[in-house]
């Protein structure tokens, strides 16, 4: 029977920082996520984010490319790459086939997700674009500001980033006449747009 062989490792308490001056541990790795070309990112306590890729293909090695580390800890990432057939120069298309420009991330205590670009020639993950969610904290129905505060306490927890997904998606409506469909069936592979899909806490699904 086939078994799975290990090739090669990426350790946060190895030393892989050529032309560095940081020798240090990086920390426990506490998410990670990755894709077929080869790219990955992992998340690691303390809120640092190290941008990895995979090298080689009869010796295979992992090298660290990036690293940025980010003021909360990070609850989610993404780096599945946009489909490169989309048309309408979107500025989110990858390029290289599959490889990924950007990386989706969702802190702890953070309403918010952050785009960090991968392509920049920086050392460092530089920040996009920050998507804010919203905490829906307005003080309505006669209630003081204590209970307020108690209920956005309890619901804070719901509203951060808990799951992240980039994907280009087929823009038709399933829901769509049946003539529109037979119209959009001349357009096959033409209407595609790069979404960023957000689960909350609370099981909620938004996107963007």
């Amino acid at each position: 029977s086939e078994t799975l062989e290990l090739v090669t490792e990426w350790s946060p308490f190895s030393n892989d920082n050529e032309g560095s001056d940081d020798d240090e541990p990086l920390g426990f790795i506490t998410v990670a996520s990755a894709n077929s070309s080869g790219q990955i990112v992992v998340a690691l306590r303390g809120g640092t984010l190290v941008y990895l890729v995979v090298e080689g293909d009869a010796s295979p090695s992992i090298r660290r490319l990036k690293r940025v580390t980010l003021d909360r800890e990070i609850s989610c990432i993404d780096l599945n790459p946009f489909d490169d057939t989309a048309v309408g120069g979107n500025t989110m298309d990858v390029d290289g086939g599959h490889h990924s420009k950007l990386v989706a991330v969702g802190l702890w205590d953070d309403f918010s997700v952050r785009l960090l670009d991968l392509s920049s020639s920086h050392s460092v993950l530089d920040q996009v674009l920050q998507i804010n969610l919203g905490v829906g904290n307005d003080n309505g129905g006669g209630k003081s500001a204590e209970e307020d505060d108690d209920e956005l306490g309890e619901s804070s927890q719901h509203m951060m980033a808990r799951s992240l997904c980039l994907v280009t998606l087929d823009s038709h409506s399933s829901n769509s006449s049946s003539l529109i469909n037979k119209k959009s069936d001349s357009f096959t592979g033409s209407n595609k747009v790069d979404m960023l899909l957000v689960g909350l806490g609370d099981g909620k699904l938004i996107s963007f």
